[in-house]
């Protein structure tokens, strides 16, 4: 069975709690030809709710003591809400859709990350210091390595080329010698350590 309901209750403002639990219980009373048996049952979990509303009401003052209170209440009815989040779990048994009828907040589907199809060459500047370029490309959904190669010549084999490996879609060569042609290009490795290659792109250091 997977776990598909989320919660983050206890992140929540009282306020945002209480919307929150009123709506899974009017969406579970709704649905109760699949929640027919909850556990805990929806009538304790409506009378933590008018605890915790009107504790909550009370704590409006500020005062101290009463905080205390409400945020007691509150754990109680989060404490609840979990173990109803269990139970329809439970019932789902890997059904999206009824998960969804409860009114708790259900996982996203993970999508596969698609393969990488082709990057643009990168985009060539000069650097903040003589013998420095910036070189630039764009974020590759699914690129989870970026290398940036530099050669003095475009024919050299892949192997021959100066890289470096960066998880940033940018990377700054230094220590060039000025006035010289450069040649960059940029491979982008994904899932299954997919690997594509750019055409190269040339600039002259300053």
């Amino acid at each position: 069975m997977k776990n598909q309901i989320t919660n983050g209750f206890d992140k929540m403002t009282p306020g945002n709690l209480l919307m929150k639990a009123k709506f899974i219980i009017s969406e579970m009373t709704a649905n109760a030809s699949y929640f027919n048996t909850p556990d805990p049952s929806l009538t304790n979990v409506l009378a933590a709710v008018n605890e915790f509303e009107l504790a909550t009401m009370a704590a409006e003052n500020r005062d101290r003591s009463a905080i205390a209170y409400r945020n007691q209440k509150g754990d109680v009815l989060i404490k609840m809400l979990r173990k109803l989040g269990v139970y329809v779990n439970l019932v789902a048994d890997g059904d999206r859709a009824i998960a969804m009828a409860s009114g708790f907040d259900v996982a996203r589907v993970p999508q596969p990350t698609p393969p990488i199809a082709s990057i643009e060459p990168p985009v060539l500047s000069q650097g903040a210091s003589f013998g420095e370029i910036r070189s630039k490309t764009k974020r590759v959904p699914g690129g989870r390595v970026y290398q940036f190669l530099i050669a003095p010549t475009e024919d050299l084999p892949l192997s021959q080329w100066s890289q470096h490996i960066t998880t940033q879609s940018n990377f700054y060569f230094k220590n060039l010698d000025s006035g010289k042609r450069y040649y960059v290009r940029v491979c982008v490795v994904g899932v299954n350590h997919q690997a594509v290659y750019s055409e190269a792109a040339s600039f002259v250091t300053q």
